[in-house]
């Protein structure tokens, strides 16, 4: 959804409104390489962005985890309580993926990729 809608929709109409005032082959040589250069600014594709896509790589890869760690034994009840014989393990990439999403969505990475594009 963020790549068909933030990227691609976004520079699109971007790039659009922008071919439609240029003059010569230049300006539309200059519109293109625009469009380009954003597209890949936004798709966090550029040098200065590698760190923040780290991170959501990590978020993805510590879902799966989650995921595999939960569904390897199924819920007991122990004293009328539900206990996961991985709840330590579980509980231990639920606050890694906790501080990774603190890190992502509080601004923390502004100065890795978005103070320029």
């Amino acid at each position: 959804g963020y790549i068909a809608n933030q990227i691609l929709q976004v520079s699109w109409t971007e790039f659009t409104a922008k071919l439609a005032t240029a003059s010569d082959l230049d300006a539309i040589h200059r519109t293109h390489a625009d469009y380009l250069n954003r597209a890949i600014f936004r798709g966090l594709l550029t040098e200065k962005a590698a760190p923040v896509m780290n991170i959501i790589h990590s978020i993805f890869s510590l879902i799966l985890k989650f995921r595999a760690q939960l569904i390897a034994h199924p819920w007991d009840r122990q004293q009328g309580e539900a206990v996961h014989p991985s709840f330590i393990a579980m509980q231990q990439s639920y606050n890694t993926f906790k501080y990774y999403s603190h890190f992502l969505f509080k601004g923390k990475t502004r100065e890795y990729c978005f103070s320029s594009g």
